[in-house]
């Protein structure tokens, strides 16, 4: 048992860090982007709310309910990062403080939830060797999700650690940390919906 679990953890793990999961790094990056290490629990909400969405879509399809297209998925993801991207740089937050309302946090929240719906899609594609009833699903998805969270944490750490010492050591603003980072992500999610869509064509 122990021997499986690790098995499907560390698939979990790999996936998130690999480079072939840079979208979704992106992703998280992207949500990152306003918070601070100070903000510790909105950032436990909302990688909880992007863990739950994820995880009920990687659930239906290991119980062959859904099934879908790489590429369309694939689009989908990146199209998520834009949206995250410009839902950020268009908060119009204040340059010293930028904290968003409750319904701003809500809605963000909310938009974590749904493409943790589309993310899930691109994670079934390293989880297709599920079989057996629901127990064992439960069993190696809890895994493959304790894996995927703890690879996700590592990445949020880093991000904050880099906030860090980009605001308090270089002194800028934490605006200036927002700009930054929703902009790279925004172009990136540019570059990857134009590349796919060029593929898919």
């Amino acid at each position: 048992m122990w021997s499986q679990f690790k098995m499907y953890f560390d698939l979990g793990f790999e996936h998130i860090i690999a480079l072939d999961a840079q979208d979704h790094i992106i992703f998280v990056v992207a949500l990152m982007a306003i918070y601070q290490l100070k903000d510790w629990r909105k950032i436990l909400i909302l990688v909880t709310a992007f863990t739950l969405g994820h995880s009920l879509t990687l659930a239906i399809s290991g119980l062959g309910y859904v099934t879908s297209n790489t590429t369309t998925v694939e689009i989908l993801i990146a199209f998520s990062i834009l949206v995250t991207a410009i839902v950020n740089l268009g908060q119009k937050l204040p340059k010293t403080t930028p904290q968003p309302s409750t319904r701003e946090a809500l809605i963000r929240y909310g938009i974590a939830f749904c493409f943790g719906l589309i993310h899930g899609l691109g994670f079934a594609r390293q989880f297709k060797s599920i079989s057996g009833g629901i127990s064992d699903l439960i069993f190696k998805l809890l895994a493959f999700n304790i894996g995927l969270e703890i690879g996700q944490i590592v990445i949020v750490l880093l991000i904050l650690l880099l906030s860090f010492l980009f605001t308090r050591q270089l002194q800028k603003k934490e605006h200036d940390w927002n700009v930054l980072l929703s902009g790279a992500a925004l172009g990136i999610s540019l570059f990857l919906i134009f590349q796919r869509l060029g593929g898919a064509a």
